[in-house]
């Protein structure tokens, strides 16, 4: 058997029961442990050095006399001043220097090293050159509100709370929180840590519920109704005015003008021969008064005045918030008076999409392709037809005379006007 394997050793170390000397020499801290083993029954006792490299590595030296062991960190106690000069030779300047920079730093929780690394890292980001006390004073502006973040839902929430404060129509409210719920679920982040170009890239590839790109025009409202958030974020103080601003700045989608949808004289007078009670009386406001189709579901029959000749059309129940009155022409009376009421809503539908699925389902009958808002678009065209006045038209139809103007004009003539407003029961 090799000799090795006779020899039983056994070691025990003192450090168990005291503490191990410690030797200092300036920055140098080394240790000195005693220990004993056993080596066949026979007593040892020998010495280890432990000390850190300046490159932090853990050395261990065993030696056999306490004198060796301390000769031992004593060199190594020179060889590490040798290799770290500056730790030795920290002068009474640099000493307050330290001392002054750790009192700055205290509040923030950081030591010199961590003040270092994070001034490197924003040293890298910015462009050469930069001032980063410039760049910090810039992102303050831009984050007002930087020390209490509002997430995008929390700010939309208090905006739809606002506008119904205001007055507001439900419609105007449920469009609000339509289309900027899934804005608020996209970016569920501080509202002022949101770039421009991210919005932009969101509303070039907003999809609908089945995951089909949105047409312009559903873009192009959506992007409306964000610009109102974080012009509404900007009033709050929760951004900057500048990041407000850059987000109107994201241009609209371009919108291929369509066609302007018309009925012709008699496929009115078709629809309107299948209609019955409010159905009847509601499409016949359509066409010959040009009423929406939310104001029309909204409209009540004490807004409808048959002796005075006029239909006003309250703030609550327009879509721009904003009271018309419109003349009742002489066929829209008779087509309204064997079902007028004194008051109580004329729809008989609970929700506005019933009421057009309503419509449609009349038109089918008769026997007419129904078209989308060809009801309000035929009032216009054949009303800017007859009166040839556009500004009158435009607080009628509650239009601006420009869209009045680009889509109504010179679609009609003089003619078919009055073979419109000429339609009887």
């Amino acid at each position: 058997m090799p000799k090795s394997k006779e020899r039983i050793q056994k070691v025990t170390g003192r450090n168990q029961r005291e503490r191990p000397t410690a030797y200092r020499q300036g920055s140098f801290v080394g240790k000195l442990y005693e220990f004993e083993k056993t080596v066949s029954g026979q007593k040892y006792k020998f010495f280890r050095a432990t000390f850190h490299s300046p490159d932090g590595q853990l050395t261990k030296r065993d030696c056999g006399t306490r004198e060796k062991a301390e000769a031992i960190l004593h060199d190594a106690a020179a060889a590490f001043g040798t290799q770290r000069p500056d730790v030795l030779e920290i002068t009474p300047k640099d000493r307050r220097d330290l001392d002054a920079a750790q009192s700055i730093l205290a509040p923030f929780g950081l030591s010199l090293y961590e003040a270092a690394m994070r001034l490197k890292e924003a040293l890298e980001i910015l462009p050469k050159g930069a001032c980063l006390t410039e760049a910090c004073r810039f992102y303050a502006a831009r984050n007002p509100a930087a020390t209490t973040p509002r997430l995008v839902a929390e700010v939309l929430k208090d905006l739809i709370a606002d506008r119904q404060s205001s007055g507001c129509s439900q419609e105007h409210l449920r469009d609000f929180d339509k289309r900027l719920r899934p804005f608020a679920e996209a970016f569920a982040c501080n509202i002022g840590s949101i770039h421009p170009t991210a919005v932009r890239e969101y509303l070039t590839n907003l999809r609908g519920a089945k995951g089909q790109l949105l047409s312009p025009r559903s873009r192009e409202n959506s992007r409306r109704l964000i610009i109102a958030l974080f012009n509404f974020a900007s009033q709050q103080r929760l951004i900057s005015k500048d990041l407000a601003q850059e987000i109107a700045e994201i241009p609209p989608p371009k919108i291929r003008p369509t066609p302007t949808t018309t009925f012709t004289p008699a496929e009115i007078k078709t629809i309107l021969d299948a209609a019955t009670k409010s159905d009847k009386a509601l499409i016949a406001i359509g066409g010959f008064a040009g009423l929406r189709t939310a104001e029309l579901h909204r409209l009540d029959w004490r807004n409808v005045h048959l002796d005075e000749g006029h239909i006003t059309v309250d703030a609550g129940i327009s879509k721009t918030a904003s009271r018309r009155i419109i003349p009742i022409a002489p066929n829209l009376a008779e087509w309204l008076r064997p079902l007028a009421q004194t008051s109580g809503r004329i729809s008989r539908h609970a929700h506005e999409h019933r009421l057009a699925w309503s419509f449609c389902k009349i038109a089918a009958a008769a026997g007419v392709t129904w078209q989308r808002n060809a009801l309000r678009h035929s009032f216009a065209t054949y009303r800017l037809a007859q009166v040839r006045n556009a500004p009158q038209v435009a607080l009628e139809a509650g239009h601006t005379v420009t869209v009045l103007h680009a889509n109504y004009a010179e679609l009609a003539t003089a003619a078919q006007a009055v073979a419109w407003f000429n339609v009887m029961p």
